[in-house]
């Protein structure tokens, strides 16, 4: 499995989403951005129109999840938004 592949793990995941892309191009190039910047970076599940969800963070709490999600919007001051994964 290479690193940009999405990881099908069992479980309940909660992901800080950055974008969501129609383009595999376009959403392997905003997951590159985002490791460059230091994040851990990862594509998340896609949505139900078949969307490519790119994460800051995948996370197995709530409060991970929260506390990035507040830094990227309060701190870097970009849209982000919450996505609970595997329920």
């Amino acid at each position: 499995v290479d690193d940009n592949s999405l990881r099908i793990t069992e479980g309940q995941f909660y992901s800080v989403i950055a974008g969501s892309f129609r383009d595999q191009v376009n959403a392997e190039r905003k997951l590159a951005i985002l490791k460059s910047q230091g994040f851990e970076a990862a594509f998340a599940e896609q949505s139900d129109d078949g969307l490519i969800r790119v994460a800051y963070g995948r996370f197995k709490t709530k409060s991970q999840a929260y506390s990035l999600l507040s830094f990227v919007t309060n701190s870097l001051k970009e849209e982000a938004w919450y996505l609970v994964e595997g329920y």
